[in-house]
């Protein structure tokens, strides 16, 4: 079954979050940009409101704006991190670059890997450029993101068949696959036959877009959208 992540900018949502019975809690701070690090005074209060319950993830920004010594400063008890890839494109470094920014996380804390559906707005890499250094880097999971948020969602800067092959790339590299890109109910059940590891969320479950409060009844009706596809699924294949 799909789970679910959903990202949050303080303890007080991700409490919201652990009651629903969300399986992933990401922490983020939307108005920095769509990685925005919150933070790690906030992060380390959802560390302590979620953990060990249910994983916990950081976004980091983008990659290189990150200072590898601030990884002495993170939080204990992070399970996952990520960093974006704006601006890398076009330079031979930001596999290097991202190698040392690995290589100074905790022993505990492990690497996301970030494409950017709308990745030449990004002036990012290309995604199967990103896939390979993830794999060389044992990146448990890639996330397929966007990086405009104002200019549609994911299918609207990847057609279906291009995520699929995007999904069938990962796999094949033993990557989980994690997706997101201000999904929404009716996209949501477009991109589960992909069967993603995780969808990631934040503006549909919140009031008044991404920068709005998150709210427990949009988070229960995903969770439900989510068990619905699940039992039909098993229901085909029985």
């Amino acid at each position: 079954m799909t789970r679910l992540l959903v990202s949050v900018r303080d303890a007080e949502e991700a409490a919201i979050a652990r009651r629903c019975g969300v399986d992933l809690v990401d922490v983020k701070e939307p108005s920095r940009g769509p990685l925005g690090a919150a933070d790690f005074s906030v992060v380390g209060e959802v560390v302590r409101e979620i953990a060990p319950a249910r994983p916990v993830s950081m976004a980091l920004g983008e990659l290189l704006q990150w200072k590898p010594n601030l990884a002495s400063q993170l939080p204990a008890g992070l399970d996952f991190v990520k960093w974006g890839m704006a601006g890398a494109a076009g330079g031979s470094e930001w596999p290097s670059i991202w190698r040392l920014a690995v290589g100074s996380l905790p022993t505990q804390t492990r690497p996301v890997a970030v494409v950017y559906a709308d990745w030449k707005a990004a002036c990012a890499p290309q995604p199967h450029e990103i896939v390979s250094q993830a794999a060389r880097l044992r990146c448990p999971f890639l996330l397929v993101d966007t990086f405009e948020k104002s200019s549609g969602g994911l299918l609207q800067s990847l057609s279906p068949p291009e995520l699929a092959d995007l999904v069938r790339l990962t796999r094949q590299q033993k990557l989980g696959v994690v997706l997101a890109g201000s999904l929404s109910e009716e996209t949501i059940p477009r991109v589960l036959p992909l069967e993603p590891d995780y969808v990631a969320v934040r503006g549909m479950v919140c009031r008044g877009g991404r920068s709005g409060p998150i709210e427990a009844a949009r988070i229960e009706r995903l969770l439900q959208l989510l068990e619905d596809h699940s039992i039909r699924s098993v229901s085909r294949i029985a």
